[in-house]
């Protein structure tokens, strides 16, 4: 499978996306909730083709990754989570390091997963994620 990012817009978070493109990441995220991560796979894809360049694009590919996470895609996954952390200002880098660490552990990378780990808890120690990253870390063999 070739990664949906392939032609993905430059993320620009002086942009506000459309109130077009926000009820389809709407309809996206509440696929994924749904566990339809086909149909919230097509909706990211389809944002990041026709969205533009916007405060947004991050949080498309983001999810883009957790359904290929759950799909059983990891290298896709990371792959899509190393994008998101390319954007280098997203407010979804500490979602994206414990995700990626995530896939990893799911293919048995062990190191890549530590790193990852040990980069948020650096990084963003007081993020929402540093309480799993510090238990993933402590569960690694």
């Amino acid at each position: 499978t070739s990664s949906a990012t392939g032609d993905a817009p430059a993320f620009d978070p002086a942009v506000q996306p459309s109130m077009t493109f926000l009820r389809e990441y709407q309809k996206g995220l509440s696929a994924y909730h749904a566990r339809e991560f086909d149909r919230a796979r097509r909706l990211f894809a389809g944002l990041l083709q026709t969205g533009g360049a916007n405060d947004m694009t991050d949080n498309c590919v983001y999810w883009l990754g957790e359904t290929a996470l759950q799909q059983g895609q990891y290298a896709e996954a990371r792959d899509l989570f190393s994008t998101v952390l390319g954007y280098g200002n997203s407010d979804k880098m500490p979602h994206a390091l414990l995700a990626r660490a995530r896939a990893a552990v799911a293919q048995k990378r062990h190191g890549d997963a530590r790193r990852d780990c040990d980069v948020l808890l650096r990084d963003y120690p007081g993020s929402e994620q540093a309480a799993p990253a510090r238990k993933l870390l402590k569960d690694l063999p």
